[in-house]
C-alpha cells in the first residue's frame, strides 16, 4: 500500500478516494477509510515541505559558496547545480553561463557546451522566445561549437541569433552586423567564399553607415575581409584593405592598442604568403613590440608574432633562430595555457617541422604523435587540425622512408577532411601531398589521377591563385621527369601566367617556374627557347632571394646550358657561382 501511495500525484488524491469508494472497495470501513485518507493527505504534505525544504537548502548551498568562495571558478558548475534545484532560474542561468566560460577557457568543449544549452534552455523558458538576450545566447554557444568544428550545428544558431537581431532589433544595428561578420567567417571555414564575401560586405556597409568609415569595427570588417581575399590568393586586393584597417584603428585606438598589433600580424601573413619574408619578418617585429608594451612578454599575442616569425626563418633555412622563437613561443603558451592547449599543439607541431627538415627524426616524431593527440583530444578524430596533424606525422614517414605508415596517414587524412563540408582548400592540400607521396615512390598513374583531381577542385579558386600554379608546376614536373614533354609544357606556361598575375613579374616563384619551364627546353635540345627564360629567372633570384638554393640549381642548368652550346669558360664560371651558394647554405 505505500508504494501505491508515492505513485499517486498529490493532485489526484482526493479523486482516488472518491473513486474507491464509489466502486465500494472500503465502504464498510469507514474508519479505516478515514485513516487512509488521512496518511495519503498527511504523506502528500509531508513531501510538499520536503520538497520545499530541499530548494532552501539548495539555495543556502548555493548562496554559501558564492560567499565563501566568490572568484573560484571550478566551482561555477556546482553553483549552478544548487540554484537549479532550487529553481532560482535567475542564478541558475547566470552560473550555468560562467560555468560555460569556465570550461570554455579550459578547453573542455562537451562540458562548457552542455552548461551553455543548460543557461540558454533556462533563458528560454523564462524569456520571449525573440528576445535579444536570447540571440546573445545562440551567438556564443555557435561561436563555440564553431571552434570544435561543428560547422553545421554552429551555423544554424548563428543564423537564428541573426534572425532575432533583424526581427526584434533595427536592420542596421551592430548587433545584426556583428551576426553576418560571424557567419562570413563560418562560411570562410567552410571554403564557401562567395557567401564569406557576401556576408562580409554586408556587415562592413552597416557598420559604415551606422558607425562610421572610422571605426574601429568598421577596420574589423575590413581585415576580416582582406584575411578572405588573402586566402584566395587575391593578395592585390587584400593589402589595401589591411592598410586601410590599420589607419583606422591607429588613429581610433592608438598605434600602441593590441588590435593594431593583430593587423600587423594580418599585413605579415599576407606578405608571407607571397613568399615577401623580409617584409613580413619587419611587421611580425612592429607587431611585436606592440604586444609586448601594451601585453607584456607573457601573453599568447606575443607567442602568436614568436610562432610566426619562426615559420619565416623555417622557411629560409635558418633552423636554429626558427628553434629559438618556437622554444619561446611554446614556453608562454604552456605557461599561461596549460599543455593541452590547441596552440602549445600549433608550437609543438612546428618546432617537429623545424627537426623534420633537419633529418632529426628521433625528435620530430614524438612531437609530432604528441600535437595529433592533443588536437585528437579537443575535437575529436575528424576534425580539420587533426587532419593537419596526420599529414604532418605522414610526410614524416615518408622522409624516413615508411612509405605505408605515410599512406595510411595520408588516406585517413583525406577521409577527415571528406567529412568536412565544402573543405576545398584543405582537400586540395591533401591530394597535393597525397599525389607527392606517390609520385616520390615511382607511382606515376596514381599520382595522375590525383593531380587532375586536385584541378577540379581548383576550379573553384580564382584563377589567379598562387596555389593552382603550384600545382601545374607539380604535375608538369610529374610529366616533365616521364618525357612527357607535350604535356608538360602548357602547365609550366600557365603556372608562369599565374605567378605574375598574382605576385607580378619580378616574384622568386615567377623565377622558379621559368627555370622549371627552361629546364624542359633544355632537356629537349631547345637551348634558344630555354637560355632567355634562365638569364630572366637568375636576374630575378639575383635581386630578390640571392643567396637561395633555387638560385643555385637554375645557375647550374644555365652551366650545363652553355656546355652545350660550346661556352666552356662561361660555364665554370656559372658552376663556381652555384657552388658557393651551396657552401654558404651548408654552413647555415
Amino acid at each position: 500500500m505505500r508504494n501505491t501511495r508515492k505513485k499517486m500525484p498529490n493532485s489526484n488524491i482526493r479523486n482516488k478516494l472518491k473513486e474507491g469508494s464509489t466502486e465500494r472497495i472500503w465502504s464498510a470501513l469507514s474508519e479505516l477509510r478515514y485513516i487512509f485518507s488521512h496518511a495519503l493527505l498527511r504523506d502528500a504534505a509531508y513531501e510538499m515541505q520536503l520538497k520545499a525544504r530541499l530548494r532552501s537548502l539548495h539555495k543556502l548551498a548555493g548562496d554559501t559558496i558564492v560567499k565563501v568562495f566568490p572568484d573560484d571558478k571550478e566551482k561555477y558548475a556546482e553553483i549552478a547545480h544548487h540554484y537549479e534545484q532550487a529553481e532560482d532560474w535567475e542564478k541558475a542561468m547566470e552560473y550555468c553561463w560562467k560555468a560555460g566560460e569556465y570550461f570554455e577557457e579550459s578547453i573542455k568543449y562537451d562540458d562548457a557546451s552542455k552548461y551553455y544549452q543548460n543557461a540558454l534552455t533556462i533563458k528560454e523558458s523564462i524569456l520571449e522566445p525573440e528576445h535579444p538576450d536570447i540571440a546573445e545566447s545562440l551567438k556564443s554557444l555557435a561561436e563555440l561549437w564553431f571552434k570544435q568544428g561543428l560547422y553545421v550545428e554552429a551555423e544554424s544558431m548563428f543564423e537564428r541569433a541573426l534572425e532575432i537581431c533583424e526581427k526584434v532589433l533595427e536592420k542596421e544595428s551592430p548587433e545584426v552586423a556583428t551576426n553576418l561578420s560571424n557567419l562570413g567567417l563560418l562560411h570562410y571555414h567552410q571554403g564557401l567564399f562567395d557567401k564569406s564575401e557576401q556576408l562580409h560586405l554586408r556587415a562592413l556597409e552597416i557598420r559604415k553607415r551606422i558607425l562610421g568609415a572610422e571605426h574601429h569595427a568598421y577596420a574589423q570588417s575590413l581585415n576580416n575581409l582582406a584575411i578572405l581575399y588573402d586566402k584566395q590568393g587575391l593578395y592585390a586586393k587584400a593589402e589595401p584593405m589591411f592598410m586601410r584597417a590599420l589607419e583606422i584603428n591607429e588613429r581610433a585606438l592608438g598605434s600602441e592598442h593590441p588590435e593594431v598589433g593583430l593587423v600587423l600580424n594580418n599585413i605579415a601573413a599576407l606578405y608571407y604568403d607571397q613568399g615577401l619574408y623580409d617584409k613580413a619578418e619587419l611587421l611580425y617585429s612592429r607587431a611585436n613590440e606592440v604586444f609586448s608594451k601594451v601585453l607584456g612578454q607573457q601573453h599568447p599575442w606575443i607567442a602568436l608574432v614568436m610562432n610566426n616569425m619562426a615559420e619565416i626563418y623555417r622557411q629560409q633555412g635558418l633552423y636554429e633562430k626558427a628553434e629559438s622563437l618556437h622554444l619561446r613561443a611554446l614556453e608562454i603558451r604552456e605557461n599561461v595555457l596549460g599543455n593541452q592547449h590547441l596552440d602549445v599543439a600549433q608550437s609543438i607541431n612546428n618546432l617537429a617541422l623545424i627537426y623534420l627538415k633537419q633529418g632529426l627524426y628521433d625528435k620530430a616524431e614524438p612531437l609530432f604523435q604528441k600535437a595529433l593527440g592533443i588536437r585528437e583530444k579537443v575535437f575529436g578524430p575528424n576534425h580539420p587540425l587533426v587532419a593537419v596533424s596526420l599529414n604532418n606525422l605522414a610526410y614524416h614517414y615518408q622522409n624516413k622512408g615508411h612509405y605505408k605508415k605515410a599512406e595510411t596517414l595520408y588516406k585517413r587524412m583525406l577521409e577527415v577532411y571528406e567529412k568536412v563540408p565544402e573543405a576545398n582548400s584543405e582537400v586540395a592540400t591533401c591530394l597535393k601531398n597525397l599525389a607527392s607521396h606517390y609520385q616520390n615512390k615511382g607511382h606515376y598513374e596514381k599520382a595522375e589521377t590525383l593531380y587532375k583531381r586536385l584541378l577540379e577542385v581548383y576550379e573553384g579558386v580564382p584563377e589567379a591563385h598562387s596555389e593552382v600554379a603550384t600545382c601545374l608546376n607539380n604535375f608538369a614536373f610529374l610529366y616533365s621527369s616521364r618525357g612527357f614533354y607535350d604535356k608538360a609544357e602548357p602547365m609550366y606556361l600557365r603556372a608562369v601566367e599565374i605567378y605574375e598575375k598574382s605576385l607580378g613579374q619580378l616574384h622568386p616563384w615567377v623565377a622558379q617556374s621559368l627555370s622549371n619551364l627552361a629546364g624542359l627546353y633544355c632537356n629537349q635540345g631547345l637551348y634558344d627557347k630555354a637560355k632567355p627564360l634562365l638569364k630572366r629567372a637568375i636576374k630575378i633570384m639575383v635581386k630578390e632571394s640571392p643567396g637561395s638554393l633555387n638560385l643555385a640549381v637554375t645557375m647550374e642548368i644555365y652551366a650545363k646550358l652553355l656546355e652545350e652550346t660550346n661556352r666552356e669558360e662561361k660555364a665554370r664560371e656559372m658552376h663556381e657561382r652555384a657552388q658557393a651558394i651551396r657552401d654558404k647554405n651548408a654552413k647555415k
